[in-house]
């Protein structure tokens, strides 16, 4: 692919990657720490006791992944500026409590649920499709059951359909995509759905990797607290889907696998396109991490203090 092409009319072709990622599961980390929005009322302070699956503020709903002891809350502003109270905790091992669930937003509404990841480098719900199928099936039967009339529409990648050959007729409607970026973004999802007439009005967006937090929820009747993301770039041969426990910091995750990361790196949060470099190694994994990318230094772009472009 030539500059020309990138700046002209060809769109680049990228593929995602389908290489089999390996897995590895993480232990419990000694220490933790969230992030919740500042807005937020806090139920807990310095020195309060915390078990898994407690509800930790006053108002909604944000419950702690991890038992311990509350070492610190502090104020935090992310690289938006958006402002959060930062809990850090001492961790032992897990004693349960079990909170209320919480009524899933996307009940009563038309579902597109995504087999295909956002970003290139990510593997997060092909994984899913090709190693957790039973329990994906499951979460699939119970949002079938809570859904009611409203459709469920499955997109995945066009060569991956030979994967669901044993999906149960009747739980979803599905479509393939190419393999090609950006083929996986939500917003091109539903846009395709809508020039194949299916109803999307109203429609949320699910991925596959949230589906099976969903069946293993409500068969264990506890809160999620693990996430699982791909870890891939410098120093990895090929990429690994790691298991963490939800408020890991970023430098014990990369401690645990092991990675390391030279000073001249750079770690990237969500993917390659539409993610955002990380400078902070303290911060923890969030429900919302998906993917750690590890730049080389040579890759990395630098920028000079003066305005020129050249």
């Amino acid at each position: 692919m030539s500059i020309h092409d990138f700046f002209g009319s060809i769109t680049p072709y990228l593929k995602y990657d389908q290489r089999a990622a390996v897995a590895r599961t993480c232990s419990l980390p000694s220490q933790a720490s969230f992030l919740i929005p500042f807005s937020l009322p806090l139920a807990i302070r310095k020195g309060s006791e915390v078990a898994t699956g407690e509800n930790i503020i006053d108002q909604g709903s944000f419950f702690s992944s991890v038992t311990g002891t509350v070492e610190g809350v502090e104020p935090f502003t992310d690289m938006e500026g958006a402002l959060f109270q930062k809990v850090s905790l001492s961790v032992r091992p897990d004693e349960w409590t079990l909170s209320a669930r919480t009524e899933e937003p996307f009940i009563g509404h038309p579902l597109l649920i995504s087999c295909v990841d956002r970003d290139p480098v990510e593997q997060n719900n092909r994984f899913v499709l090709v190693n957790e199928r039973p329990s994906f099936y499951s979460g699939l039967e119970l949002l079938k059951k809570k859904s009611g009339h409203h459709p469920i529409f499955l997109t995945l990648l066009e060569n991956d359909l030979p994967l669901i050959a044993d999906l149960p007729t009747g739980l979803a409607e599905t479509t393939g995509v190419p393999n090609r970026y950006p083929a996986g973004l939500p917003e091109l999802l539903l846009e395709r759905l809508g020039k194949l007439g299916r109803p999307t009005e109203g429609c949320r967006f699910l991925n596959a990797d949230r589906v099976v937090s969903l069946a293993k929820a409500t068969t264990t009747g506890q809160q999620p607290v693990d996430t699982t993301i791909t870890l891939s770039g410098q120093g990895l041969p090929s990429p690994i889907m790691v298991t963490v426990r939800l408020g890991t910091r970023i430098a014990d995750l990369l401690r645990m696998v092991p990675v390391i990361v030279q000073p001249e790196d750079r770690l990237i949060a969500n993917g390659r396109f539409s993610g955002a470099v990380c400078y902070d190694t303290s911060l923890p994994i969030r429900p919302e991490t998906r993917s750690l990318y590890i730049q080389a230094g040579h890759e990395a772009a630098r920028f000079g203090s003066d305005g020129c472009i050249n």
